[in-house]
């Protein structure tokens, strides 16, 4: 009986170590995948706003926790403040452009110039003017936007949010 209990450690380590040389991702497809759900519905709330007050909410860079209660009644249903990893969803806007997004599983920034589909899971997911300017290929819509950052720092630059 030793000796199959050996065996079946074996084939168990065995099979975690191909596992993790295959690619598989331990849930974390999962986690991505509800972060972006998360972000998207923060987004509808922003955009629901903008079509109630002709602007979006303005707020400096941070957590999205701060502006939820002005967003939150524009929302179907109560909005979650941290992605699937359990960090804050982050929020910026001038009032005339926005961005929403999570920093990925490594928590960190890593917003790539241009944006677009990137490989692994802790690549940000930044969603900006109705649609993700950078998240994971295979998974992302990116169509050529602008640099959501780049558009709000502009805007601040020339008058402030607005």
């Amino acid at each position: 009986m030793h000796i199959r209990s050996c065996y079946i450690a074996v084939v168990i380590m065995v099979a975690s170590l191909a596992a993790t040389l295959a690619g598989c991702d331990f849930g974390q497809s999962t986690k991505q995948n509800e972060s972006m759900v998360r972000i998207r519905k923060i987004a509808v709330a922003v955009q629901a706003y903008r079509q109630a007050h002709g602007r979006y909410f303005p707020a400096s860079e941070g957590p999205v926790l701060a502006v939820l209660p002005d967003i939150q009644r524009f929302a179907n249903e109560p909005l979650v403040a941290s992605d699937a990893w359990g960090r804050p969803i982050q929020y910026v806007s001038s009032g005339q452009h926005y961005a929403v997004w999570s920093w990925g599983r490594n928590g960190q920034r890593d917003v790539f110039r241009g944006g677009g589909a990137h490989e692994g899971y802790d690549v940000d997911l930044v969603f900006a003017e109705d649609e993700f300017w950078q998240g994971h290929a295979g998974v992302c819509c990116y169509s050529g936007t602008s640099d959501p950052f780049t558009q709000v720092a502009e805007d601040i630059a020339q008058g402030g949010q607005k």
